[in-house]
């Protein structure tokens, strides 16, 4: 992998708004002032946040104490949502089982563990080596139906 991958990716993330119209139509918007906290580290997820405009910082603490940006959120980005299958499904255009078949090769070839309820990274690196090379669903699929 190019080791200058983390220089030329922006730590930035925007994305059009409009595409959330159908879920915050109906909803009035809650402002923020500058430097406000929206939620800490570990707090359960209780609310949905769609950034509408200005930008929003998101950092974490290791056990030190120590922050660390992990991004900034500019309008459109969609922050703290616990996706199920069908919601990432919906998003990338597939199907439920097809979501759900991923999530499983990824967990059985040690990409990701589930935790409670969610689904954990266990190396990051590994997840953008895959990324770079594609997941053959196929051969996994072939072996699904033997199993069966």
């Amino acid at each position: 992998m190019d080791e200058n991958w983390v220089l030329e990716t922006s730590p930035w993330i925007s994305y059009d708004l409009s595409s959330w119209d159908s879920l915050i139509r109906n909803l009035k918007p809650v402002p923020y002032k500058k430097k406000s906290f929206l939620f800490h580290q570990n707090d359960p997820a209780a609310f949905t946040y769609i950034v509408k405009s200005g930008r929003i910082r998101v950092t974490s603490f290791n056990v030190e104490g120590i922050e660390k940006q992990l991004y900034i959120a500019e309008a459109g980005c969609c922050i703290d949502i616990h996706f199920t299958h069908s919601d990432v499904a919906s998003m990338v255009n597939t199907s439920r089982v097809t979501v759900s078949n991923i999530f499983t090769w990824l967990a059985e070839n040690g990409y990701l563990h589930r935790q409670e309820r969610f689904f954990v990274v266990d190396s990051v690196e590994r997840l953008e080596e895959l990324a770079q090379e594609g997941i053959d669903l196929e051969q996994y699929m072939k072996k699904q139906k033997k199993g069966s």
